[in-house]
């Protein structure tokens, strides 16, 4: 009808305006891509994912990548973000690790603790630092050290098994 097609033409201005479609749209009954289907996750974390681009192109997992795939690649990790709290605890020694953290803003410590009950502050981590990779790489993925958040941080989350897949 008119006023589909009507609709269907608003809906392209927009995503042209927004730059994403991903293809030239002669046919109306053609499927159109909008920034949520692009991304398996909300719009929250698309837009924030979209803000901080140029800080998780910095992270040596994903330095050498283009953006346009950047946005893609984060897509198929299934990735989370989540917000923390200053003095909020992101895992503790002994737990099981899962996923590996990139800190978006803040930061976070990695913090060793003895029988004794000592902390050792081995790593303050800041934008673009990311920690758990080498934990996730073991069969047991079991912390050994406490990740800290030292000032309200945003982290993005991967879970281990997307990247490690047999």
């Amino acid at each position: 009808t008119l006023q589909n097609k009507e609709r269907k033409e608003r809906k392209l201005e927009l995503l042209k305006a927004n730059g994403s479609y991903r293809y030239k749209i002669k046919d109306f009954t053609k499927i159109f891509i909008e920034p949520k289907e692009i991304l398996n996750m909300n719009l929250k974390e698309d837009l924030e994912l979209r803000n901080n681009l140029d800080i998780i192109s910095k992270c040596p997992l994903f330095n050498s990548i283009d953006r346009e795939d950047l946005m893609h690649i984060l897509n198929c990790l299934q990735i989370s973000i989540k917000e923390y709290s200053s003095d909020d605890y992101v895992f503790f020694a002994g737990d099981i690790v899962d996923s590996i953290g990139v800190v978006l803003k803040g930061s976070v410590e990695l913090v060793k603790e003895s029988f004794a009950g000592t902390r050792h502050i081995i790593s303050i981590l800041g934008p673009s630092n990311m920690f758990g990779e080498g934990i996730v790489c073991t069969k047991k993925r079991k912390a050994p050290v406490t990740v800290h958040v030292k000032n309200g941080a945003s982290i993005i989350l991967i879970p281990y098994e997307k990247i490690l897949q047999k």
